[in-house]
């Protein structure tokens, strides 16, 4: 017998006893990691209604997502775009849903600094 039928023959046996292979295409779509998007933002005090600093390039969720984490803002921060969030606490935006669209998130000043930055972790939905 060439390698070949011999492969066949044990595939064949083996799936008459309820044996299982992993294959490449299983391998693919079991070690597919979960897609991330990360969404940055910062401001920097200003003269008080004249001059502050705000920056946040819009990013685009492709499909919806899970607020995963969140760093910096710890003054609370707020999130516009396709929908509208304001968080007083990383802790409370943990969980949220955003839904497909366009977004820019900005952090709180915290009472005496001059800078603040936020960046949160979202998890697209499959």
């Amino acid at each position: 017998m060439c390698g070949t039928r011999n492969l066949s023959l044990i595939l064949t046996i083996a799936a008459i006893l309820g044996f299982s292979f992993f294959t490449l295409d299983n391998a693919r779509s079991t070690l597919a990691l979960p897609e991330q998007i990360s969404i940055r933002g910062s401001q920097q005090r200003g003269v008080p209604g004249r001059n502050a600093v705000l920056e946040s390039a819009p990013v685009k969720l492709p499909r919806a997502g899970v607020i995963d984490s969140v760093e910096g803002g710890r003054a609370g921060f707020w999130i516009t775009g396709s929908r509208r969030l304001s968080f007083d606490s990383a802790n409370q935006a943990i969980g949220t849903r955003l839904p497909a669209g366009t977004y820019q998130v900005y952090p709180n000043l915290p009472r005496g600094a001059d800078t603040a930055s936020v960046t949160l972790n979202v998890t697209l939905q499959p």
